[in-house]
């Protein structure tokens, strides 16, 4: 960001962090509840309001956009560029993945050993599905925060 852009206010991190991490709290949680054998079941809600809480804590807790903007500084490419998104998203998905996908491991398998298993089972295909939603939405909720944010 230039010195003359206005930096986004806290309705727009509001809004993009509802928009954005209602859906990515829900795939999370369906994904893994069908990956690890439950199916779509009656801990579906509880669970997605664990994550979607804990999406906003992460949100609170790390730095989010200067991730996504200097992640790809450092492999000297432009975050505003395709592949500039893609690997900044990499790093902001490895953050959310990493951290809902163990909490919501450790409140479905509190017993250890299996509760790494399980973790490290389902860790992939969970990064990987949370990665193209976290594409696809995220340019949605920034579009229609920056208009919210407006008004």
């Amino acid at each position: 960001m230039s010195d003359v852009e206005e930096k986004p206010s806290v309705k727009f991190f509001i809004v993009q962090t509802i928009i954005s991490g209602l859906p990515l709290a829900l795939i999370m949680t369906i994904s893994a509840s069908i990956l690890g054998g439950a199916g779509i079941n009656s801990r579906i809600l509880p669970l997605t309001i664990v994550a979607f809480i804990l999406v906003c804590v992460i949100n609170a807790l790390f730095p989010i956009p200067k991730i996504l903007e200097g992640f790809p500084q450092k492999f000297g490419l432009n975050p505003n560029s395709l592949p500039g998104i893609l690997v900044g998203n990499l790093a902001v998905n490895f953050i959310f993945t990493t951290i809902i996908n163990f909490v919501l491991t450790l409140i479905n398998v509190p017993k250890f050993p299996d509760m790494i298993f399980a973790f490290l089972q389902l860790y992939i295909p969970i990064f990987i599905i949370s990665y193209i939603v976290s594409l696809i939405i995220a340019p949605i909720a920034a579009k229609v925060a920056m208009s919210i944010d407006k008004h």
